[in-house]
């Protein structure tokens, strides 16, 4: 029976994936870099993952935040509580490495699952405000959950991808009120708020 493995080491390895794929991105995360900037030995790395591809996805995973979802009976007031956590500090290293882990994803099954995972852990508190917000009359019963989404998140993922600039509190107070208008205006006869 060989030696258990080392919790503390694998702990390690998580960490210097985390921190080589934002300093170098994941061409340069390799297990020689994963060895030398976490002190762990390249065999135990590969006798814990079995290849650098698994090492990053477990790395992946660990980054999946479970937070509560707010139901305050407002759709506007839920949101609001949502969107401000989107740059609280347990979210700042999968902010700076979602880019580079939405590229590895389209090369890699296992990536994509793993990313998959991520974002549906990021947008279930969303998913379910909506969800109530539908069963108030707040939003269309029969609205496509993937369009509500993509009105909510897409200003953020714009924002933050494509232009490249933070989510800064002005930016939030002015594309929230547009983007739950816009799921309100869906309803035939929404609740006065």
């Amino acid at each position: 029976m060989g030696r258990p493995r080392s919790t503390e080491a694998r702990d390690r390895a998580i960490e210097a994936t985390l921190e080589l794929l934002g300093d170098v991105g994941v061409e340069g995360t390799t297990v020689e870099a994963i060895a030398a900037t976490s002190g762990v030995a390249k065999s135990t790395i590969y006798r814990h993952f079995g290849d650098r591809e698994s090492l990053m996805v477990e790395a992946v995973r660990t980054c999946i935040v479970q937070v509560p979802t707010p139901d305050s009976g407002s759709l506007a007031e839920d949101v609001a509580v949502i969107l401000g956590r989107y740059d609280a500090p347990e979210n700042q290293r999968v902010n700076r490495l979602f880019p580079l882990l939405l590229d590895a994803a389209r090369r890699d099954p296992d990536m994509h699952a793993a990313m998959a995972d991520l974002v549906t852990e990021r947008q279930r508190p969303l998913r379910t405000v909506v969800q109530l917000a539908q069963l108030r009359g707040e939003v269309d019963p029969d609205l496509d959950i993937e369009y509500a989404m993509a009105i909510l998140i897409g200003p953020l993922t714009y924002r933050r991808l494509v232009a490249g600039h933070e989510l800064t509190d002005d930016f939030l107070q002015a594309v929230q009120p547009a983007a739950v208008a816009a799921l309100r205006s869906t309803a035939s006869n929404p609740p006065a708020v």
